[in-house]
């Protein structure tokens, strides 16, 4: 029996074929699924992860579609779309503590208006970045010195040997846009996160901070986030090694580096994977070629090979 439909019998559920991967990207580019699932619950999420490991079947996970890259020829084996796995819930605790404890699916701009609209403070850091709350996990997303390493209370995960762990916070070794969760293949299905109540006029005023440091961006472009990691190390920012090199407005096909930061690629109409890839390529080799600096992709590459 083919293992999908093994799986489908397994679990009781159907799978979707030949899905195409674009619609669920900020970038609206890449290659369809072999096999697509966008579980419901953790228990579905934990079945169809340990089984693709135990029958060594390949498995990516999608969330909210940004910071990723699909090749144009697709994945392989079984994608889950996390996208319905979006719940949750604040939970007090003792000496006035609060967690939100959300699912992996969960967009981090859903938590961040909660937060808004009910004062609590925490999460202000993830104004502007989108995507979902697993996604910002595993890369520790953030702005500045602030990411969600700092927030995190515990994470749950499901091991490639299909068990399950509950990670506390200091169990996670965090860094500029990394995070232990990524060391080995593992599916995160739920995370707590602190926050703490305040006036949400304070709140306000540093979400508003916090978008202030990013009004810089194309908004409302079709984009992944910023491409490449900043270097670090005495280098200057990776935008700005960018724009040093003339990459702004520099475009193959529909993509093209958008000219408020040099940092984003846009897809301005129809621009494929591939298109896309060779953009990045080609910023790159220009900042190597000028400054002896490789620039470390930011965005994550799904499928492959890439060239």
């Amino acid at each position: 029996m083919p293992w999908h439909a093994a799986l489908e019998r397994q679990l009781n559920l159907t799978l979707q074929e030949g899905f195409p991967l674009a619609s669920l990207t900020t970038w609206e580019a890449g290659g369809t699924a072999e096999f697509l699932l966008a579980p419901r619950n953790t228990d579905q999420a934990r079945g169809a992860f340990a089984f693709c490991r135990t029958a060594g079947v390949p498995v990516w996970t999608i969330g909210g579609g940004s910071n990723v890259l699909v090749h144009p020829q697709g994945l392989e084996g079984m994608t889950l779309w996390m996208a319905e796995m979006k719940g949750f819930s604040l939970v007090r605790g003792p000496e006035g503590s609060c967690l939100i404890e959300a699912d992996a699916g969960c967009p981090t701009r859903r938590l961040l208006n909660f937060c808004l609209s009910n004062g609590f403070s925490g999460l202000e850091f993830a104004t502007g970045i989108h995507g979902s709350i697993g996604g910002a996990l595993v890369c520790n997303a953030g702005a500045g010195p602030e990411a969600m390493g700092s927030v995190v209370e515990w994470v749950e995960s499901v091991e490639a040997d299909g068990t399950t762990m509950r990670w506390k916070g200091t169990e996670i070794h965090s860094g500029y846009r990394y995070s232990s969760l990524a060391s080995e293949p593992r599916l995160v299905t739920r995370c707590g996160l602190r926050v703490a109540e305040m006036d949400k006029a304070i709140v306000r005023n540093r979400v508003l901070d916090f978008w202030s440091r990013r009004k810089g961006q194309p908004h409302g472009a079709k984009t992944a986030g910023c491409v490449f990691k900043n270097p670090g190390f005495g280098n200057e920012p990776a935008g700005l090694l960018l724009d040093r090199c003339g990459c702004k407005g520099m475009a193959i096909g529909d993509a093209v580096v958008s000219r408020l930061h040099a940092n984003f690629i846009e897809n301005r109409g129809k621009a494929t994977a591939g298109q896309i890839w060779e953009l990045i390529r080609l910023c790159r080799k220009k900042v190597f070629d000028a400054s002896g600096v490789w620039l470390e992709l930011e965005v994550t590459l799904l499928g492959g090979p890439w060239d």
